[in-house]
């Protein structure tokens, strides 16, 4: 003979459940995490897509004045800091920003 499986009683777990989502505390959103991402139209228009990646990196503390180009080779970023009449290169691998002043 088959044991009988004890379950909740279905208003508690309708209790527990309705409770949850009234709790302002727990409430997640996956749009907050992400970055807003841009697509260009053909008529030259920036609109905004669905959030496509979750960055593993920002990099907000290097003082860029009108950025206007970016190009990688090998663990490296250049940043043309047009505005500081610069080039920021950032080392992934050892975290090291250094710069060419021009």
């Amino acid at each position: 003979m088959e044991a009988k499986k004890r379950h909740p009683p279905i208003a508690f777990v309708l209790l527990a459940a309705f409770l949850l989502a009234l709790s302002p505390g727990l409430a997640v959103s996956a749009d907050s995490a992400t970055s807003a991402t841009y697509s260009i139209d053909l008529d030259g228009y920036f609109y905004r897509t669905q959030n496509a990646f979750l960055p593993s990196l920002t990099m907000s503390d290097l003082k860029l004045s009108n950025p206007s180009d970016i190009f990688s080779r090998g663990d490296e970023l250049y940043i043309a800091d047009t505005g500081n009449r610069r080039i920021v290169v950032y080392d992934i691998r050892v975290d090291m920003v250094r710069t060419i002043e021009y």
